[in-house]
């Protein structure tokens, strides 16, 4: 696996091996504050890796080797070196990654998917507002409808009154005044039809609008609870991590004891045998 390596500075090496950070931090150009990323978006500690904590710290001391050619007596066996094991450090190193990169991913859909429905949400309610406005100037053209029919009722009645004196002339009016009622009459039925229509799409819109209200709750609590799930395991990670590290500590201690106990007995053997 390559690495790509992020200075103080802020530039960015190319993707390189483990093996060449390491001669790097040999050489004294990592840098405590330096980080390191698989993929140029998720950025670790570079002495978080194993193995370069274990190049910038020393983990191997060599040993004293006792001097040679005496006659009659054994040499004493170098005490055994027991390397520290990083390799639950790694795993949790690991997995911390993984982690961390599905909780990016997570949220990242979380936003998408925030965003779509905010924009649908907005598109839908201009649709209600234009269909509400469509309405409402229908039901003002419906009750203009109803005045004009009422004044032409009125108009016919009177004309009717006064058919006895002017019975030729008015009878024309009259059957004019019945054709522009029959007119009305059908246009306001018209309209009547057209507003129950907009009606039941309105409500149809209303009821999309509480689905998707009602989706997009639903998709915020299942990521909101994936994220915290994720959390969880993460802070569990990163404390099995810091166990691990003072598991590591505690061992080179020990190793580095048991080094300065050899070297003391070889001089001691020295001392013994001048």
């Amino acid at each position: 696996m390559k690495w790509y390596v992020k200075r103080t500075d802020g530039s960015v090496s190319d993707p390189v091996e483990v093996d060449e950070i390491c001669r790097w931090a040999t050489a004294g150009t990592i840098k405590s504050g330096d980080e390191v990323s698989t993929d140029g978006e998720i950025w670790i500690q570079a002495v978080d890796l194993p193995d370069v904590a274990e190049t910038l710290h020393g983990a191997s001391v060599p040993g004293v080797n006792p001097p040679r050619g005496v006659p009659g007596r054994s040499e004493p066996e170098p005490a055994p070196e027991e390397a520290p094991d990083a390799a639950f450090l790694e795993a949790a190193n690991a997995d911390a990654w993984t982690i961390r990169k599905e909780i990016t991913k997570w949220r990242s859909l979380y936003e998408k998917g925030q965003a779509r429905w905010t924009k649908e949400n907005e598109d839908l309610q201009h649709q209600l507002r234009d269909l509400r406005r469509e309405g409402a100037a229908n039901m003002a053209e419906l009750e203009q409808m109803r005045l004009d029919l009422k004044r032409v009722r009125g108009n016919y009645e009177e004309l009717r009154q006064a058919v006895r004196e002017e019975p030729d002339d008015l009878r024309r009016q009259i059957l004019q005044m019945k054709e522009q009622e029959l007119t009305l009459q059908n246009a306001y039925e018209a309209l009547e039809r057209s507003y129950d229509v907009l009606f039941r799409q309105l409500a149809l819109r209303e009821k999309e609008q509480a689905a998707i209200l009602a989706l997009r709750d639903e998709a915020e609590r299942a990521a909101q609870e994936r994220v915290r799930e994720l959390e969880e395991r993460l802070a569990k990670e990163r404390e099995l991590a810091d166990d691990a590290r003072q598991r590591v500590a505690a061992l080179e201690r020990e190793f580095e004891q048991v080094a300065r106990t050899c070297r003391e007995m070889n001089q001691h053997l020295v001392e013994l045998r001048g």
